[in-house]
């Protein structure tokens, strides 16, 4: 099990229905043994409503039946023939659990992302970015050239300008990922690293090759190619689990993950 010290954060909207902010949960676990999150106000907020820097803030993201709902535009803005948006953490994390829920649109020539980047779109966590090694955590790419019931997954590291993939992989569901919400996750830790799927772990590799850098959240939606009609994607929560590594429970997880890497 993963010792819990965050758990993931609470939108909290209001009459508009605009998106204000992202509350931390502290766990609850009541004497029954059944886990019941909590919602607290730590005064620490994971997420806020930040959106590309090409676009307003707020004008493609909003509220919808507590859901952040992003609409992809066929409009002009400046240079752009069409607008997308999303939001990208104000703090910034290095290892843990991380888990949204999405819904994707599955439209030609729009591109949703649950992701990582050493940017928060605005600064680097460096002064000097170029130079150092940094990975980018895609724990889901959905792209318009994929089917319905595919996407991809994967860690590219970058430098100098430069990158490579470190691991990339497509994966088929049975489901079209248009027709509900489904989740999506990934676990950092120094010894192992796990995608997930929907509750399943699809892949476990190695993370000696996995630059150590700290990184942003980034739950967006892009359009890739001229579409053919709007889209609209909706991402439900954002789950943040920090690791107790000195833990029993951790030592557990790294003997069963470790047996059995993809990449070593």
């Amino acid at each position: 099990m993963i010792k819990v010290l965050r758990y993931g954060v609470l939108i909290v909207n209001n009459e508009t229905h605009q998106l204000l902010k992202f509350l931390e949960k502290d766990e609850y676990a009541p004497p029954d043994g059944k886990s019941v999150p909590m919602p607290i106000n730590a005064g620490v907020y994971i997420l806020e409503p930040e959106i590309f820097s090409f676009i307003e803030p707020n004008k493609n993201v909003s509220i919808e039946d507590s859901m952040i709902r992003i609409d992809m535009l066929i409009e002009n803005y400046g240079d752009f023939p069409q607008t997308c948006g999303g939001v990208i953490s104000k703090r910034n994390f290095k290892y843990g659990y991380f888990e949204t829920a999405v819904k994707v649109d599955g439209g030609d020539g729009w591109h949703e992302a649950f992701w990582t980047s050493y940017s928060n779109g605005r600064n680097y966590l460096s002064q000097d970015p170029i130079t150092i090694s940094r990975s980018e955590i895609d724990g889901l790419e959905h792209y318009c050239t994929h089917n319905i019931n595919e996407f991809s997954y994967g860690i590219i590291e970058w430098w100098d300008g430069g990158n490579q993939s470190i691991y990339r992989e497509k994966h088929s569901t049975p489901h079209d990922l248009n027709d509900t919400l489904y989740t999506w996750a990934f676990e950092f830790t120094p010894d192992y690293f796990n995608f997930f799927f929907d509750g399943k772990v699809i892949a476990t590799i190695n993370s000696n090759r996995i630059p150590k850098n700290d990184f942003f959240i980034w739950l967006s939606s892009i359009g890739i190619r001229m579409a053919s009609k709007n889209g609209v994607c909706f991402f439900d929560y954002f789950r943040y689990y920090d690791i107790d590594f000195d833990s029993q429970e951790y030592k557990q997880r790294k003997e069963l993950f470790t047996k059995n890497l993809s990449i070593r």
